[in-house]
């Protein structure tokens, strides 16, 4: 089989989204990012991931489309827009693995991982959040109370 490459290979750049999402909230949980509103904020870096991988999905796909390689059967950009985004965890491996209708490379395997990694960040953290918010409250509140003795 020869080289499955065609002019449009956003497949790295797929990878790299969710991989600095997941840098950028554990940053934020090791303390060297600061937000002001945390549970927000994961929210939007979780859904900005989503969406970039998303918008670079339909990206592909279409610049794919006039390749010598694109067969008819693979759904069109905008369908692959709509289901990575809707269906994260499932049409994300799934499209990076249906590049091959494309003439790319699956890379599958890498992305399966990268929902794991990602998914348990992202679900796992706000408990997190949740336990260093009760921490600061309860030490703000013993604060307090000291200055009412």
């Amino acid at each position: 089989m020869g080289e499955q490459r065609t002019g449009a290979d956003y497949g790295t750049a797929m990878l790299l989204v969710p991989a600095v999402a997941i840098g950028v909230i554990w940053l934020w949980m090791a303390g060297v990012l600061h937000f002001r509103n945390p549970e927000g904020a994961l929210t939007w870096v979780v859904i900005g991931a989503v969406g970039a991988t998303a918008v670079i999905a339909a990206i592909e796909a279409e610049k794919s489309r006039s390749s010598e390689n694109f067969e008819m059967s693979v759904a069109p950009p905008f369908m692959w827009f709509v289901l990575v985004a809707a269906f994260w965890p499932l049409a994300y491996p799934i499209y990076l693995h249906q590049r091959v209708h494309y003439g790319l490379k699956s890379m599958i395997l890498p992305a399966v991982i990268m929902v794991g990694v990602f998914s348990w960040t992202a679900v796992s953290l706000p408990g997190a959040i949740d336990q260093h918010y009760d921490a600061l409250h309860r030490e703000v509140q013993q604060y307090l109370e000291s200055f009412q003795r």
